[in-house]
């Protein structure tokens, strides 16, 4: 019965441990440059990378914007220009290069991360 109990508890700890380490799956590692919670942006489509973004204000700049290449597709509900969306997600250092075929995209590429979107909502 103590050999039950036991091994009961050391599975416990073990489920404790495992389940924490799924919670922190939404939080920037080392690759990130920083991450953000309840961002409002908007969809909006980046001819020069041939993909759906998110455009949104800078949060410490007036004036300037952030633009948000996805590292995967967002989902096809999200995928029209001027969709009002909330999201959370992790920017890391633009790795892409624009579609030589098109001109200049007219956004600062300093301004440019790709991000990885834990959450993403619609708003209004």
């Amino acid at each position: 019965m103590k050999n039950l109990s036991l091994s009961l508890l050391l599975l416990g700890v073990i489920a404790v441990i495992g389940l924490s380490s799924c919670s922190k799956a939404n939080e920037c590692d080392g690759d990130c440059v920083f991450s953000g919670k309840d961002i409002k942006a908007e969809v909006l489509y980046l001819n020069c990378f041939s993909t759906f973004g998110l455009i949104f204000p800078h949060p410490r700049d007036e004036g300037r914007t952030i633009v948000g290449v996805p590292t995967t597709s967002m989902k096809k509900d999200f995928q029209e220009e001027g969709t009002k969306v909330v999201f959370d997600g992790g920017f890391f250092l633009n790795e892409l290069s624009p579609n030589p075929d098109f001109p200049d995209p007219g956004i600062s590429m300093e301004d440019i991360y790709q991000v990885e979107i834990w959450e993403m909502s619609g708003r209004e």
